[in-house]
């Protein structure tokens, strides 16, 4: 399913990357479910930059309760090139989640000794389709297309802040969405128990395998940051 996704995901930028540059979101999270954000410092911040992409990652704790499984992460790019870059993924949207389930810009945590700590979708279905918002019912690359667009040279865009909620209590019963940390996002349904962990960022753009080829440009790069330790507590 990863690989259809990705696959998917650089039909989309291919076709993209032809068209005119679209105006792209605001850039930083906005404010979201009709409350204002408290400033949350960072608890721990890194960063790696490779040509004109650079990358950060913050969190607002180190400590984390094992039975929450869930994560909170703020996930930033910056050009820091000559040339506007393309950028695509809903985590910098409606999802911060989408940050597991790609390998173009995306998180990775481990055990403290470099094990694998899986992510499962915290929802097993979809609830019904006369709920879903307008851009779930899009063909996959028209949706894509809803979260490309272009980064200015010396801008950045972070994931949006978001707290996790669920789709039937989001799409259908019209809930309040839960407050964020500050303007960090909730990765929710990763696999802790008690211990210690460590989390990165990473970036990982290249050229995509379609037909006429393209040329590589400056930003297909692969990034990564140092580790930030965490634990996760009882």
């Amino acid at each position: 399913m990863k690989k259809f996704l990705l696959a998917i995901s650089l039909l989309a930028f291919a076709a993209c990357k032809k068209q005119a540059e679209p105006s792209g979101p605001k850039l930083g999270a906005p404010d979201a479910g009709g409350y204002t954000r408290e400033l949350v410092p960072a608890a721990a911040t890194v960063t790696a930059s490779s040509g004109p992409v650079k990358i950060t990652l913050s969190m607002p704790t180190t400590s984390y309760r094992a039975a929450d499984h869930s994560l909170w992460v703020k996930y930033t790019i910056t050009n820091v090139g000559k040339e506007p870059f393309s950028v695509m993924s809903e985590a910098f949207f409606f999802d911060p989640n989408a940050l597991m389930r790609t390998s173009l810009y995306y998180v990775e945590v481990q055990t403290a000794k470099g094990g694998y700590v899986p992510f499962y979708d915290p929802e097993s279905h979809f609830p019904p389709r006369e709920c879903w918002p307008e851009i779930y019912t899009l063909p996959e690359t028209d949706f894509y297309g809803r979260v490309f667009f272009f980064l200015p040279v010396g801008k950045s865009t972070s994931t949006v802040a978001l707290a996790y909620q669920s789709r039937r209590a989001g799409w259908c019963d019209k809930e309040p969405r839960p407050r964020p940390i500050g303007d960090f996002g909730q990765i929710k349904a990763v696999s802790l128990f008690p211990g210690k962990y460590r989390i990165r960022a990473g970036y990982h753009a290249g050229t995509p395998d379609v037909e006429p080829p393209m040329e590589p440009t400056a930003e297909d790069v692969t990034i990564y940051t140092p580790w930030i330790a965490f634990e996760a507590t009882h």
